[in-house]
Parts: structure tokens; sequence; C-alpha cells
């Protein structure tokens, strides 16, 4: 598919609201207010720019992605986001929730192929996929 970008393992990058107080060093997130990704250098928080790099961003939106109960394997949602085109590259990462903490995340694979007007957000997973899962994006 155009666009895609298959990854080997998960990232591990989550979206939080504020910095953590408590890192360590190399430790990476997408700050949820700035759509930014920041690693501590292990004495300070370093902004690495608008999520997943090469320049632009804008601002981290969330979506909640769910399967119809019984679904097994494979999902995939439709979402609307204006101004996306076929050729736009998005940051993606899930999100842990009340129905997939972080450890159950590593479980899953996300997928996204941007589309005119839109994107599909495909979840991979070896088993059922029930629940919500939440997934932040940027446009960048």
């Amino acid at each position: 598919m155009a666009n895609e970008i298959p990854f080997l393992s998960p990232l591990g990058v989550v979206v939080v609201a504020t910095l953590p107080p408590s890192p360590v060093k190399g430790s990476t997130v997408v700050l949820d207010t700035d759509g930014h990704l920041y690693t501590f250098d292990g004495s300070a928080w370093i902004d690495n720019g608008a999520a997943g790099g090469g320049g632009g961003g804008g601002t981290s939106t969330r979506v909640t992605l769910t399967p119809p109960a019984g679904t097994k394997r494979q999902y995939t949602q439709n979402v609307t986001i204006a101004g996306v085109t076929a050729s736009s590259n998005l940051f993606c990462t899930l999100v842990p929730n009340d129905d997939f903490d972080a450890d159950e995340l590593e479980d899953l694979v996300l997928r996204v192929t941007p589309l005119a007007g839109s994107a599909d957000f495909t979840i991979l997973r070896d088993g059922p996929l029930g629940g919500n899962i939440l997934a932040a994006y940027t446009v960048i």
C-alpha cells in the first residue's frame, strides 16, 4: 500500500498530556499538547519537533477504533482527516486506555494508509480484537 510504513517491532512511543517528571535517559514520548516528539537526554527533555520528524506538524489528534464484537486478527476503520492526501505523511501511535494497557498494546500492529481526505487505520493482532483501541496521529 502507498505510504504505509511497516515496523518490525513496536516503537513503544506513548502520547502523554505532560512530560513525565522522573524519566530515564532515552525515554521518548509524544506530547499531546503540541504533537512534538521529546527525548530525555539524561538531564533534560529535548524537543525533536513535530512527531515523526520531517518538519511541518501540528497537534496530535486521538481517534477511537472500535472493532465489532467477534472481530479476529484484522480490523480496518476509515477516519476522515481534513486536508490529508494519498501522499501525506502521518505519525501514528497506539495509546493505552481502559481496554488496552501498554503491555497489551505490544500485541497490536497499527498500519495507517493516507487517502484523499481520510486514512485507513488497520489494527492487526493474533487473536481477538475486542474493545476500544485508542490511536493518536499527527499529520506531518
